[in-house]
This record gives structure tokens, sequence and C-alpha cells, in this order.
């Protein structure tokens, strides 16, 4: 009999936007804390494309 698989490995396979979207918020916060020269409008755009791009696959 098989070992069944972590619960945090099925999150990570069936909800890779929300995952990166908790990441991003954490990442957001902490480079504004750590970064003098961050831009928060240019990362918060890239995090944006990168949930359409994951949402599109999630659909398919």
């Amino acid at each position: 009999m098989s070992e069944p698989r972590p619960v945090v490995e099925e999150f990570r396979l069936k909800n890779p936007a929300e995952e990166f979207e908790v990441y991003s918020k954490a990442e957001i916060e902490r480079l504004q804390n750590t970064q003098e020269h961050f831009q928060p409008d240019l990362y918060q755009k890239a995090v944006q494309l990168v949930l359409r791009r994951l949402g599109r696959d999630e659909e398919m």
C-alpha cells in the first residue's frame, strides 16, 4: 500500500495561483522593508502577469 501524500504537496498541486499570491504579498512587504529602491508597482505588475498565466494553466 502506498503512503498518502503530504497535505502541503497536494495543496501546491491544486492551487499554485493561490500559493503564489500568498507568497507575493509577504515578499512585497519584506522588500518594502529591506530594499531602498524597491518599486512596488512594478513588482505588482509582474505578480499579476504570473497570476494570469497560472490561472490559465489551471483552467486547462
